[in-house]
Protein backbone atom coordinates (compact mmCIF):
# COMPACT_ATOMS: atom_id res chain seq x y z
CA UNK A 1 0.00 0.00 0.00
CA UNK A 2 1.37 3.58 -1.18
CA UNK A 3 0.39 6.97 0.15
CA UNK A 4 1.33 10.42 -0.93
CA UNK A 5 0.96 13.40 1.58
CA UNK A 6 1.89 15.66 -1.54
CA UNK A 7 5.60 16.17 -1.00
CA UNK A 8 6.02 12.34 -1.99
CA UNK A 9 5.07 9.49 -1.34
CA UNK A 10 5.50 6.29 1.35
CA UNK A 11 5.02 2.88 1.38
CA UNK A 12 3.56 1.51 4.87
CA UNK A 13 3.08 -2.03 4.19
CA UNK A 14 -0.22 -2.59 5.40
CA UNK A 15 -3.35 -1.42 3.37
CA UNK A 16 -5.55 -1.13 5.79
CA UNK A 17 -3.78 1.14 7.84
CA UNK A 18 -2.56 3.50 5.03
CA UNK A 19 -6.80 3.80 4.06
CA UNK A 20 -7.00 4.68 7.70
CA UNK A 21 -4.63 7.29 7.58
CA UNK A 22 -6.01 8.49 4.34
CA UNK A 23 -9.78 8.73 5.48
CA UNK A 24 -8.10 10.76 8.92
CA UNK A 25 -6.07 13.24 6.74
CA UNK A 26 -2.95 11.97 7.71
CA UNK A 27 -2.07 11.61 3.78
CA UNK A 28 -3.46 13.08 1.03
CA UNK A 29 -4.28 9.31 -0.90
CA UNK A 30 -4.11 5.62 -0.07
CA UNK A 31 -3.42 3.42 -2.93
CA UNK A 32 -3.48 -0.21 -2.99
CA UNK A 33 -3.07 -2.12 -6.62
CA UNK A 34 -3.95 -5.92 -5.97
CA UNK A 35 -6.04 -5.74 -3.20
CA UNK A 36 -7.70 -9.12 -1.79
CA UNK A 37 -11.25 -8.68 -0.71
CA UNK A 38 -10.03 -9.49 2.94
CA UNK A 39 -7.58 -6.24 2.32
CA UNK A 40 -10.50 -4.02 2.17
CA UNK A 41 -13.21 -5.23 3.60
CA UNK A 42 -12.69 -3.51 7.39
CA UNK A 43 -10.91 -0.51 5.67
CA UNK A 44 -13.83 0.20 3.12
CA UNK A 45 -16.05 0.73 6.33
CA UNK A 46 -13.79 2.62 8.90
CA UNK A 47 -12.71 5.29 6.06
CA UNK A 48 -16.84 6.14 5.06
CA UNK A 49 -17.51 6.01 8.28
CA UNK A 50 -14.59 8.67 8.88
CA UNK A 51 -16.04 10.67 6.52
CA UNK A 52 -13.35 9.79 4.18
CA UNK A 53 -14.06 8.00 0.64
CA UNK A 54 -12.93 4.69 -1.13
CA UNK A 55 -13.55 3.36 -4.31
CA UNK A 56 -12.03 0.92 -6.96
CA UNK A 57 -9.83 2.19 -9.36
CA UNK A 58 -11.06 -0.43 -12.51
CA UNK A 59 -14.32 -2.51 -12.27
CA UNK A 60 -17.37 -2.01 -10.16
CA UNK A 61 -17.42 -1.95 -6.47
CA UNK A 62 -16.65 -5.25 -4.49
CA UNK A 63 -19.79 -4.80 -2.11
CA UNK A 64 -22.32 -5.62 -1.24
CA UNK A 65 -20.75 -8.72 -1.43
CA UNK A 66 -22.86 -11.50 -3.63
CA UNK A 67 -24.14 -14.85 -2.24
CA UNK A 68 -22.05 -17.79 -3.61
CA UNK A 69 -19.64 -15.64 -5.05
CA UNK A 70 -15.77 -16.42 -4.91
CA UNK A 71 -13.59 -13.69 -4.48
CA UNK A 72 -10.42 -15.44 -4.04
CA UNK A 73 -8.86 -14.47 -6.98
CA UNK A 74 -9.88 -11.34 -7.80
CA UNK A 75 -7.94 -8.31 -7.04
CA UNK A 76 -9.09 -5.01 -6.86
CA UNK A 77 -7.16 -1.85 -7.29
CA UNK A 78 -8.63 0.77 -4.61
CA UNK A 79 -8.28 4.28 -3.97
CA UNK A 80 -9.10 5.84 0.01
CA UNK A 81 -8.99 10.08 0.36
CA UNK A 82 -10.33 11.77 3.04
CA UNK A 83 -12.74 13.74 1.08
CA UNK A 84 -14.21 13.36 -2.70
CA UNK A 85 -12.56 15.94 -4.19
CA UNK A 86 -8.64 14.90 -3.05
CA UNK A 87 -10.49 11.49 -4.60
CA UNK A 88 -11.30 13.03 -7.98
CA UNK A 89 -7.87 14.57 -8.53
CA UNK A 90 -5.54 11.12 -7.75
CA UNK A 91 -8.27 9.34 -10.25
CA UNK A 92 -7.07 11.61 -12.83
CA UNK A 93 -3.27 11.04 -12.32
CA UNK A 94 -3.26 7.91 -11.75
CA UNK A 95 -2.24 5.27 -14.78
CA UNK A 96 -3.39 1.60 -14.54
CA UNK A 97 -1.36 -0.56 -16.84
CA UNK A 98 -3.35 -3.36 -18.19
CA UNK A 99 -1.26 -6.80 -17.51
CA UNK A 100 -0.20 -8.92 -20.51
Amino acid sequence: AAVCNGGGSAVLGCASYSMCCSARGLSRISFEAKAKIWDIAGPWLLVHEAGGVMDVLQGSSPFPLLLNQDYSEQSFPVIAAPNLEIMNKAKTQIIIKQQI
